[in-house]
């Protein structure tokens, strides 16, 4: 580590930023999912990353969510997640951890330099603006599609996930292939 590279934290809004991913991926017809690894190896490369944090929630039945938490927990990311609230008929009503990761920037902003943002919630511009008043930088990543315009005037810089090499990847879809779950006919002895 160069002692002269800036403290950074980057703090994701995972559901925010699959939203993202959909959207790029409903434009394009290519499903995209963003690469955990890759995305804090990026940021790795111009500053001293202390803190990577994914803020999720989850259906704590649903095995691809709780799978997907630990995987994120295995590539160096603290993953703050929260099982989602639902109705008494199991809809799920209430599912993000806005407030948690906003605590937890405020908690940590002493300690950093640059606060990196994944996000397109239009809610954290004031976060964004109180930062700014701490003397942080404020960088959002968000993609090409959009960045709500409250989070583009709060914020220092932008960096766009089809920009940072190897984050957005191509999703690889599972092919079931129809014809091998065919029972075969049974033959017929005449």
């Amino acid at each position: 580590m160069n002692p002269e590279m800036k403290r950074a934290g980057i703090f994701v809004d995972v559901q925010n930023v699959y939203g993202s991913t959909k959207s790029i991926s409903g434009k394009t017809g290519i499903h995209y999912r963003i690469n955990y690894s890759r995305l804090r190896e990026h940021f790795n490369q111009t500053y001293d990353v202390h803190k990577a944090i994914a803020f999720t929630c989850y259906d704590p039945i649903n095995t691809e969510q709780v799978g997907f938490i630990t995987a994120i927990s295995s590539c160096g990311w603290r993953v703050v997640a929260k099982p989602a609230k639902k109705s008494e008929d199991g809809i799920i009503i209430k599912a993000n951890c806005d407030l948690e990761m906003a605590l937890e920037i405020l908690r940590t902003a002493n300690t950093l330099d640059v606060v990196i943002l994944a996000t397109n919630d239009s809610d954290f511009a004031s976060l964004i603006h109180e930062l700014s008043m701490m003397g942080r930088r404020v960088i959002i990543i968000g993609s090409r599609l959009g960045i709500c315009a409250e989070l583009l005037r709060a914020c220092d810089e932008i960096v766009r996930f089809e920009d940072m090499n190897g984050v957005l990847e191509r999703q690889v879809e599972r092919v079931v292939d129809r014809a091998a779950e065919r029972v075969p006919e049974p033959i017929s002895a005449t």
